[in-house]
Parts: structure tokens; C-alpha cells; sequence
């Protein structure tokens, strides 16, 4: 059956009708019911991943990624502290409530370095109409800083964050295709990144990109809350204006929202009706000359119900310490440090890493590493990786040869362990000795008197 516009007016007006209704289904529903990706929220579970660089070395434990995401991360060589392989982490906001780094729900994916920069992020491919219209956004919150106040990004290390959609459903995240954001630095809040494009395949490949630009104490960043929406063109709907043109033009009734009981039973004219959303907001009813009246009845309020608190049996390892065997250390002398770590708390500290940087002033005394830990000549680094039950002591040792090149005498060297027990945020412990110091002067000693007998006179 073919249709004739009578008139351009009534064309346009039903358009904007049309427009106008299909608008109103579509923007509440693809707000609800049209993200595209796989755990979203970062709610739906993690899991340990091997390293893509490596994976036949199996999963890691500092690889630790949201269900349905994977990681990717720039594995060029760099210099010095540059370029690491980030940890990923689950952050618990029940856990970890001040500052709060979750922006909804219970968790996100956390992503950091320590002392060290990195380039790497999260994708996920999804399947999609080729030539649609996508937009892919995702909340993240950085603490990047010199310091160690978790309010507050202090001398921060140039943290650059960026999303991006490859159309063609690559998942090289280096590759040429991807469309990115701009760049952005944002610290301590909540930032909400975006970028549209237009699929070119049945598949498209989302990205997140964090890229530190300085070696600071801590680099993070918090995943949360992604979405890919689809932006349904305007001619999809043309051709139902036009199959429906010459019925009457419905006008909206809002409709009440509360629980009542209608007294009538209303008769609808139109040829198709729009479902309501399930959440409590207000919606549009198209009705025909024929309405109903909603008579309200009393509604019982519900009586507010306590929600429960988690409570979690954490680890403490505030207790640590680190020390040295000697005050100061002298040229071809050997000082030995020992790094105590304590679990005092209530809880397991599963996830417990340690990094000790060897100074520029000592070298380190081949072989003389103990308790499992690592020395790593790239990086002139003391690593370990263990866990602790409660009330749990682990010790590790080590030895340095000092000073070296020459120093001025009275040189204070400062040591530093970084330890993070997966849990709380990380933090230090450190000794301090002299290096090269001023030889003790050797008392010289005074003369003793020797009396000189006087003659006497014989009588």
C-alpha cells in the first residue's frame, strides 16, 4: 500500500512527532539498557591473568583484571625507571573508604607503579552493527605524587589519560586505526573520559590509556563505570512515520507515576505503544479523546531497613622496620641492612610486595640477598613478593659495599623500603648511616713529670 504526503506541513509535523516519541523510548532506555560491554560496572569478578608479553609463564598475581577486560601494556624496553609493566589490582570501596577511590558500587580496576612510569590500560571487543554510530565512555580517578597523602597529588608525575575505539575491532592498542580522546591530567576526583566514532566492521575494540610521564613515588589510577552506547541514526524510524501517516496525531498525557487504581479502563487507539521504563520516573501514555482518571489510594510506606556494613579482617603491617648493622660505613667496608616485616593485624596480608632501591653512593654485595628475596641488576632493586598470616614475621637481609665514587666525609645515606600489603596504601621504612666519616682523632698523650731528686748537705 503506498502513502501520499498531503501536504508539507503535515510531513514535517509528523516528523517532529515521530522524532519526538521515538526520542523519548530510546534516550531512557539506551541510558539503562544499551551499554554494550561485559562487566561494565567492574563488579562482575576478577580474575589473574598471565602476562601477554609472557603467557606461558600462566597467571600472575599482580595481574589481577576485571571479568571480561584485558590488559595491554607497552613493553619496550626502558631507561632506568621508565616503562614498567603496571600491577593491576581490585580496589574495594568497603575496604578502602578514605579516600574513596570506587566511584559507584563496591569496586574498580585499580592500575599502578611504584617509583616508575608505565604506558598501558584495559580493552574489551565487542560486537556491534557495522556502521553505527558508538560512543565509549568510562570514569577514572588519579593519585599521582611525590608524597604519601592519599588526599592529595603532590609534585605529581605528569599523568596523561586518554580512551580510544578501534571501528575495525583490532586489539593492538598501538595501532595507527584507533581513534583517541585527547589527553587529559586530572588528579584526586573523579573524571569522566569519552570519544565517539563510527564502526567500520561487525566489531569494535575499546580502550583505556594511562601514560605517567615522571618516575614518582605512586602512579594509580581507578577504573569505574564504562559504557558503549549506540547512537541509532534518524532514518530508522522515517520509514514508520510514513507507514502511519493519516492516522490521527496522538497527543501525550502524562500519566501519574504513583501506585493507584485506575477507575476506568481506557481505550487506545494507536498502533503501537510505549513500554515503560521499570524505574519510578515520569513517562508518556498516548492516548486517543478517551482518557482515564487515576484515583489514588493510600499506599502503605515502607519502613527503612538497616543496611548491613561488610567487616573484613584486615593485615597490618605498620609494625615493620628496617635497620643496619653499623652507624657508618667507610671506603671497602660492607654494612648489611635487615628489613622486618610483621603482620599485627587481625587479617592475611596475601598480597605483599617489597621494593628496596639500592642507592648510587653503595653497591650491592653479590650474593648476599637472603629470605627469598630478589636482586635485580637492571634495576639495582631488593624485590619481594610473599604473604603473612596474622601475627607473622618475615625477615630479609642484605649487603652493601660503600661509599663509592669518593664522597665528602660525613655523608648521610638514606635507605628506603617500599611495602605494600595489597590492602592499605603503600609506604616506607627507612634507616640512615654515614658514609666516609671524619677519622676519630687518637689522643695524644701528655708527658709525665718525672721529680728530680735535690742533694742534701752532709753533716
Amino acid at each position: 500500500m503506498k502513502f501520499k504526503v498531503r501536504s508539507l506541513s503535515a510531513a514535517v509535523l509528523l516528523l517532529v512527532v515521530a522524532s519526538t516519541i521515538t526520542g523519548l523510548a530510546l534516550t531512557n532506555q539506551a541510558k539503562s539498557s544499551y551499554n554494550l560491554l561485559v562487566n561494565s560496572g567492574f563488579e562482575d569478578g576478577y580474575s589473574y591473568r598471565p602476562d601477554p608479553h609472557a603467557p606461558w609463564e600462566g597467571p600472575k598475581g599482580e595481574l589481577e583484571v576485571a571479568n571480561g577486560w584485558e590488559l595491554w601494556y607497552d613493553n619496550e624496553p626502558g631507561t632506568d625507571c621508565y616503562n614498567y609493566r603496571p600491577e593491576y589490582k581490585l580496589e574495594d570501596g568497603y575496604v578502602h573508604t578514605d579516600p574513596l577511590r570506587v566511584r559507584s558500587g563496591q569496586y574498580a580496576q585499580k592500575m599502578f607503579t611504584l617509583f616508575s612510569t608505565h604506558t598501558a590500560g584495559l580493552y574489551q571487543r565487542v560486537a556491534v552493527p557495522e556502521g553505527s554510530q558508538l560512543e565509549f565512555s568510562i570514569w577514572v580517578m588519579v593519585w599521582s605524587s611525590s608524597e604519601d597523602n592519599p588526599h592529595h597529588s603532590t609534585r605529581t608525575g605528569k599523568y596523561w589519560l586518554s580512551v580510544g575505539i578501534d571501528p575495525y575491532g583490532g586489539t593492538d592498542a598501538f595501532s595507527e586505526q584507533i581513534v583517541w580522546s585527547d589527553p587529559i591530567e586530572h588528579y584526586d576526583e573523579h573524571v569522566q573520559l569519552s570519544v565517539a566514532t563510527e564502526a567500520q566492521a561487525d566489531h569494535v575494540t575499546v580502550f583505556t590509556k594511562a601514560a605517567p610521564v615522571w618516575c614518582v613515588k605512586h602512579n594509580d589510577s581507578y577504573w569505574d563505570d564504562a559504557r558503549l552506547v549506540i547512537d541509532l541514526p534518524f532514518k530508522v524510524f522515517l520509514p514508520l512515520v510514513l507507514k502511519y501517516y493519516g492516522t490521527p496525531i496522538p497527543t501525550a498525557t502524562p500519566t501519574a507515576t504513583s501506585t493507584s487504581t485506575p477507575t476506568g479502563t481506557p481505550t487506545y487507539t494507536p498502533t503501537h505503544t510505549l513500554t515503560p521504563s521499570p524505574t519510578v520516573t515520569a513517562t508518556s501514555t498516548l492516548t486517543t479523546t478517551t482518557t482515564s482518571t487515576a484515583t489514588p489510594t493510600d499506599t502503605p510506606t515502607a519502613t527503612p531497613t538497616a543496611t548491613a556494613t561488610p567487616t573484613t579482617s584486615l593485615p597490618d603491617l605498620s609494625t615493620s622496620s628496617k635497620t643496619a648493622d653499623r652507624d657508618s660505613v667507610d671506603y671497602f667496608e660492607t654494612v648489611f641492612y635487615t628489613i622486618v616485616l610483621h603482620n599485627s593485624g587481625p587479617g592475611v596480608a596475601a598480597n605483599i610486595r617489597i621494593t628496596d632501591t639500592i642507592l648510587s653512593l653503595l653497591t650491592y654485595l653479590d650474593s648476599s640477598v637472603s629470605g627469598g628475596a630478589v636482586y635485580n641488576e637492571d634495576t639495582d632493586t631488593i624485590t619481594w613478593a610473599g604473604s603473612l598470616e596474622a601475627g607473622e614475621t618475615h625477615t630479609i637481609t642484605f649487603g652493601c659495599n660503600g661509599p663509592s665514587p669518593i664522597i665528602p666525609h660525613d655523608t648521610l645515606i638514606t635507605n628506603e623500603v617500599v611495602i605494600d600489603d595489597g590492602v592499605h596504601a603503600p609506604f616506607t621504612r627507612s634507616v640512615t648511616i654515614t658514609g666516609n666519616p671524619w677519622p676519630t682523632p687518637t689522643p695524644t698523650a701528655s708527658p709525665t713529670a718525672i721529680p728530680t731528686a735535690t742533694p742534701t748537705r752532709g753533716g
